[in-house]
């Protein structure tokens, strides 16, 4: 039975996936993710109250997607070098998945609301900036004695989000990838300049 329900919640999770990736929460009824994962109405709302709960769990599951995605492109053994990839990484899924800009950028604060969006969004990838600006200034690479370490993180984290917005509204989202990436980039290392840290 457990493994069955798992099952259930897999299918359902799947289809709505695919479903709010490509035609948006306003645009997909739970009729429609019903009939795209074969399951019932009422086999959906067991586990998932509303629509927005659905939601809620899909947006969840790309964000670790994503986290993931940013963790494995940065390969490099310098930790701010290491940084500078991850953005990269995530910008470059912005521009290049539609999916993943829609659900996670252009869906989320609405249906969510912006503040639970932003506690939410503040997951998995701003834990990992959080964490590698920390083991940059340990390194004496980055002078967080006077700006606070989370005023840091925002910071960047406002700027990746800002970009990656301007690229999911973009009718030519690739164009701006590199350029994007680059500002990005930019950015990070100005702050590890300003800081007056070994480079």
């Amino acid at each position: 039975m457990q493994q069955r329900s798992r099952a259930t919640i897999a299918a359902v999770l799947d289809a709505a996936h695919g479903l709010f990736g490509t035609a948006g929460f306003a645009g997909v009824s739970i009729d429609d993710v019903a009939v795209a994962c074969g399951k019932t109405k009422g086999a959906i709302y067991h586990h998932f109250a509303t629509k927005e709960a659905l939601f809620e769990e899909v947006f969840r599951i790309e964000q670790r997607r994503i986290a993931d995605v940013v963790t494995t492109a940065a390969t490099s053994t310098d930790t701010a070098t290491a940084l500078g990839e991850a953005l990269t990484a995530y910008i470059d899924e912005i521009a290049t998945n539609p999916r993943a800009a829609r659900i996670t950028l252009l869906d989320a604060p609405t249906v969510m609301g912006f503040e639970r969006w932003r506690r939410c969004d503040d997951g998995p990838f701003r834990t990992m900036l959080h964490d590698t600006l920390a083991a940059i200034a340990r390194s004496g690479r980055l002078d967080a004695s006077d700006v606070p370490l989370e005023a840091v993180t925002d910071t960047i984290l406002g700027a990746v989000t800002e970009n990656a917005l301007v690229i999911a509204t973009s009718p030519d989202p690739e164009a701006l990838r590199e350029p994007r990436a680059r500002a990005c980039v930019a950015l990070v290392r100005g702050l590890l300049h300003a800081g007056g840290g070994r480079r």
